[in-house]
């Protein structure tokens, strides 16, 4: 992706559960190389609509997201996203 200013950004995502799996839907680590970002958390409730708001340079960035492991209380499926957005806030 890439960032035309440094800022405060909001990372939203949409997971592509059927929505009698919402207890499924876990946090989503989020980070650009080897650096983490964070880990997301529901917006508004709404658990199959995930964000993240976080601080990003300008530039072109590689941004993975990744379900947390089963293992650490996350996602014991996969986690299908269908869409993203990325907003400066203001």
């Amino acid at each position: 992706m890439r960032v035309p200013k440094a800022g405060r950004y909001r990372i939203e995502v949409d997971v592509a559960l059927p929505k009698d799996k919402g207890d499924a839907i876990k946090p989503l680590r989020v980070s650009i190389g080897d650096k983490p970002l964070g880990e997301t958390a529901p917006l508004d409730g709404d658990a199959w609509k995930q964000s993240l708001e976080t601080d990003l340079e300008a530039g072109v960035q590689t941004l993975s997201i990744r379900p947390v492991p089963g293992y650490q209380g996350g996602w014991k499926q996969d986690a299908p996203l269908s869409t993203m957005r990325i907003e400066r806030k203001k």
